[in-house]
């Protein structure tokens, strides 16, 4: 959580900061998730309203937006 509010706080504003962000290491956990470009597209726009409700509802997190979820070759 502690790099998450450090993230916070600092605003990540630029494509490079989130790109560095990720290359540290970020893993999706129940305070990051990650959003492919395409998750605001009517057939996927349910699952992401889930994610954002279910961050309103808990103790909040960061949806970052336009970047896959990585998953290795058995999709986890």
């Amino acid at each position: 959580m502690d790099n998450i509010v450090a993230l916070w706080k600092k605003r990540l504003t630029t494509e490079a900061e989130v790109q560095r962000f990720i290359e540290a290491g970020a893993q999706e956990n129940q305070y990051l998730d990650f959003k492919a470009k395409d998750a605001l597209e009517k057939e996927n726009s349910r699952e992401f309203c889930k994610d954002v409700s279910a961050f309103a509802n808990a103790d909040g997190g960061l949806i970052i937006y336009g970047v896959a979820e990585h998953t290795d070759a058995e999709g986890a």
